[in-house]
């Protein structure tokens, strides 16, 4: 069994069980995890699995053809390079008749990418050839935006075709942290930092080695993995990434609005927000919206979503004025290490509505919250802006929860409390008020004895958070 994709597996044999033909798309970022999954459940099943390449449809074809040919095996003089999809797939209903078979296509989205018409023949083949069968089809592909819109898109052929979708998240901080058991609360919430959760990157730490010698090797050094796994990502859909990579580095260095992007480009705010698009349905960047104004356009943050890409960029901002001139322990000493705290702020920021999240469902909290998010704004008397980086809502029962979070080496101390009750008062007043606050190296003892004291105040720690799971 593989780590932590038990819950994928269950819904995949469960679906192969009932019989019949049945649709499935699985899909997530790359290197999540995807085909892993599916070597997992083909084990001891009958499987025809075909990676499609970034190629011809000839070259796919002859793919495919090989892929049938394995588990239909027939003699040299007998098999036939199949030269339209409709013929090898009409060639697996005759052949394999009433038998359960597992049709596996991985890398769907190069087939859709090859050839425009694929997904209209595709479709003809699940109605007329597929449907009658005994046939599991399997697709699997990223990025996450182009195969949902493939089969979710209302005027794309593949439109209801899929009876089950199953999307492959990247591990949360906790389930990261399970796969690097000799590192410490700090040095895995880094490593959550620079892989984003993601299975095959994670698997590329040496667990014998330090978090220092790891980012080294990882991000510095001439052939390091995850150094070019970024230009990797973008290129997959974008073929001139120039200015895409220009406005994912201004966002990871801080600007957020589309007017920040757009000066700090030296590009129009249209030009800007017609590149934005693909990173944003990419995954890439993501659009934050405050927490109860969801609506309101004019509060709408970008922030750089995929983790090893805004490490890489924040990483090479901080270090390529110094390649060429020192060594690599030196990079890391002088521009690395000295930035971890500042680049680790949005990152700790997701573990602590992760850990909400999570003790959200064991109902460990004060109250069952609806939603959670983040609000900012300004003080309707003062105008002076206002952020409440941690907000928990439950609508129905009028109670709220407000939060704070500090990653650096110091502890929060009386101040940063103060300010976090300051803030929700001048908010909408609700019935019922819980704060909580998290920090990375604890609390000053003021802190400490003040929140121990009342019973709708709660601090967690950086080891609270890796402790309780």
């Amino acid at each position: 069994m593989i780590f932590g994709r038990e819950k994928e597996l269950e819904e995949l044999n469960t679906i192969y069980e009932r019989g019949g033909f049945r649709a499935i798309c699985l899909y997530g970022k790359r290197k999540v995890g995807k085909t892993t999954i599916l070597q997992e459940f083909a084990n001891g099943k009958r499987v025809v699995y075909f990676s499609a390449l970034e190629s011809s449809g000839k070259q796919n074809l002859i793919q495919l053809s090989a892929a049938i040919y394995k588990e239909a095996p027939v003699s040299s003089e007998s098999a036939k390079l199949f030269k339209k999809y409709d013929e090898a797939f009409r060639y697996m209903r005759d052949t394999f008749a009433r038998e359960r078979i597992v049709f596996i296509i991985d890398d769907f989205q190069n087939l859709l990418s090859s050839d425009k018409d694929f997904a209209a023949g595709f479709k003809k083949a699940i109605d007329n050839v597929f449907r009658s069968t005994n046939i599991m089809l399997i697709i699997s592909g990223s990025p996450e935006k182009i195969m949902t819109d493939a089969i979710n898109g209302e005027k794309s052929p593949l439109y209801k075709k899929f009876s089950a979708q199953i999307h492959v998240e990247p591990f949360n901080y906790m389930w990261t942290a399970m796969m690097v058991p000799e590192f410490g609360p700090e040095e895995k919430a880094i490593i959550y930092g620079m892989t984003g959760g993601i299975p095959g990157y994670i698997t590329r730490i040496d667990r014998n080695a330090s978090l220092k010698e790891n980012l080294v090797k990882l991000f510095l050094k001439n052939d390091a993995y995850l150094q070019a796994e970024p230009d990797a990502i973008i290129r997959s859909v974008i073929r001139e990434p120039a200015y895409y990579n220009a406005i994912i580095e201004e966002i990871a260095d801080g600007a957020a609005t589309v007017n920040d992007i757009s000066e700090a480009t030296d590009l129009d705010t249209a030009t800007t927000s017609t590149y934005m698009k693909p990173l944003l349905n990419m995954g890439i960047v993501k659009k934050h919206t405050a927490l109860t104004e969801e609506n309101n356009r004019k509060k709408t943050l970008y922030k750089v979503e995929d983790y090893v890409i805004a490490f890489a960029h924040k990483m090479d901002m901080n270090n390529k004025y110094l390649r060429g001139t020192v060594d690599f322990d030196t990079i890391y000493d002088v521009a690395i290490a000295p930035a971890l705290d500042y680049y680790m702020q949005d990152v700790f920021h997701d573990m602590c509505i992760q850990y909400l999240e999570e003790k959200n469902r064991q109902r460990e909290l004060h109250f069952k919250f609806e939603r959670v998010g983040r609000w900012w704004g300004k003080d309707k008397k003062t105008g002076k802006a206002m952020e409440l980086p941690l907000f928990a809502l439950n609508d129905s029962d009028e109670k709220a929860l407000y939060g704070k979070f500090k990653y650096a080496s110091e502890k929060m101390d009386i101040e940063d409390v103060f300010d976090l009750m300051e803030t929700a008062k001048k908010m909408k007043e609700y019935d019922n008020k819980f704060y909580i606050v998290f920090s990375k190296n604890g609390f000053t003892d003021d802190v400490t004895e003040i929140i121990d004291g009342y019973k709708n105040f709660k601090r967690v720690t950086l080891e609270d958070m890796y402790s309780f799971f």
